[in-house]
Order: C-alpha cells, then structure tokens, then sequence
C-alpha cells in the first residue's frame, strides 16, 4: 500500500512540476526542492506503519522510497517536460 502511495506522491509531484515549468521554470526548481526536502518525512510515516522483518529491511525501505522519488521529481519530471 505505501508503494501506491509513493507512486501517487510522485505522479502528483511530476504534474505539478511540469505545470509550473510552463509558468516559470525557476519556481519549478523551487518546487523540486522544496519536494524533494519533505518527502523523507513523509516517507518515514509511511515506512514506520509497515511490518518489517529486520531493522535493515525498513531502512532499505525507506532508502529506495527517497531513492526513487528524488530521482524520479529531480531527473525525470523536468526532462518529460523538455520532450514535448
């Protein structure tokens, strides 16, 4: 359930991103950073409420959450925007 949720979060973001870019493309810098600074927070709820096996196996949860995200809302959403 909270991989939906990370994919929602960043599908949310990616749009959100790309729509201030066709605004003004430095707040959509601010955005990503902005995003990318809250997400571990969110992220850490989210992993905490799940049952993991072993201490390792939540922090590498919760590794590849903020992984994914920051790749995905820093790399990602920008170049999407830039192939349309």
């Amino acid at each position: 359930m909270t991989a939906l949720a990370t994919v929602a979060a960043l599908v949310v973001v990616a749009f959100v991103v790309n729509v201030i870019n066709d605004w003004e493309p430095v707040f959509a810098s601010y955005t990503i950073a902005v995003t990318n600074a809250i997400f571990p927070m969110i992220a850490k709820a989210m992993t905490y409420s799940e049952s993991h096996p072993s201490h390792g196996s939540l922090q590498t949860s919760l590794y590849f959450k903020i992984a994914v995200f920051r790749w995905v809302t820093t790399g990602m959403s920008i170049r999407l925007n830039l192939m349309e």
